[in-house]
Formats: structure tokens, C-alpha cells, sequence
């Protein structure tokens, strides 16, 4: 089931291309720092997920995973980091304070993977339609929770 917001929504496969161009600025960046990095696959169907706003609706889904989620995949990095690796990746240190440099230089404020995300997503600010959609798709959410009309409370 497609809600009418949706058609103002990225797409799986432009949230697979997003997602897939943020673990490329994050290897780069970590490049940068002379550190290896390889990040998860991204599948080309990672982003699909079925909208449960009125319960189940797919019914090939129903039918293979029942009333449970499908499995998302393993979005965990390749192998186990460094904590070098952790450190420039997250932008903090083993105790949870912000780590501002490595090696002499400059790690970007929440890591490389944080500058990977923002910059990934540069496009898809909150101005864009994409954005705009899913707050649009949120907020309605929250208020058909406490509308009368919805028959909920």
C-alpha cells in the first residue's frame, strides 16, 4: 500500500543510492587518515520496507514473514575496527569524548561517517521534497493517533 505522500518520497532505490554514497565519502574520508575501511553492502532493496501505518498490506510478505518484520540486512562494518578506525569513524574516543584529531589531523565532527551522511543527504534537506514528505508523513501519523475521527485514543 503506497500512501499519497509517497509519490513526494525518495525511493528505495534512491535510498539504497543515498545510502550507498554515504559508505563511499565514509571510505574515502577514512582514506584520508591512511585507515582501511570497508563498509557493509548495501543490496539495492535495502531500503524497502512495507508501511504498517494500517497494518499489513503486502500480501507476498504476509505470507513469507507473517505479522514479523522482514530481516534487515547486516549493516555492521566488514570485519572488526580498529579503535583507531572506531575513533576517526565516530569522531569519539573508547570513553565516549569527542576526538579531534587523529595522527595530527583534523577529524571531522562526528566522524567520517557522520560528514559521509550529512554530505550524502546535502541534497535532501529539509526544503527538498523528500524531506518535506516525511515530515509531512510523520506529523499526520502523530495526529491521526489522537483525531477522533481515526476511532483512536
Amino acid at each position: 500500500m503506497r500512501l499519497p505522500i509517497d509519490a513526494y518520497a525518495l525511493s528505495d532505490e534512491g535510498i539504497a543510492l543515498v545510502a550507498r554514497a554515504g559508505a563511499k565519502l565514509t571510505q574515502d574520508c577514512m582514506k584520508g587518515f591512511s585507515l582501511r575501511y570497508e563498509p557493509p553492502e548495501v543490496p539495492q532493496d535495502a531500503a524497502a520496507t512495507e508501511n504498517r501505518r494500517y497494518g499489513i498490506s503486502d500480501a507476498s510478505l504476509a505470507a513469507r514473514y507473517g505479522y514479523h518484520l522482514a530481516p534487515h540486512p547486516d549493516t555492521a562494518p566488514a570485519g572488526r575496527l580498529t579503535a583507531a578506525q572506531s575513533m576517526v569513524l565516530s569522531g569519539e574516543k573508547e570513553n565516549v569524548e569527542r576526538a579531534h584529531t587523529y595522527n595530527g589531523k583534523k577529524i571531522p565532527e562526528h566522524g567520517c561517517a557522520g560528514q559521509a551522511a550529512y554530505q550524502a543527504r546535502a541534497r535532501y534537506r529539509a526544503e527538498d521534497a523528500a524531506a518535506v514528505a516525511s515530515d509531512i508523513d510523520t506529523r499526520s501519523f502523530q495526529t491521526s493517533l489522537t483525531d477522533a475521527r481515526s476511532g483512536r485514543r
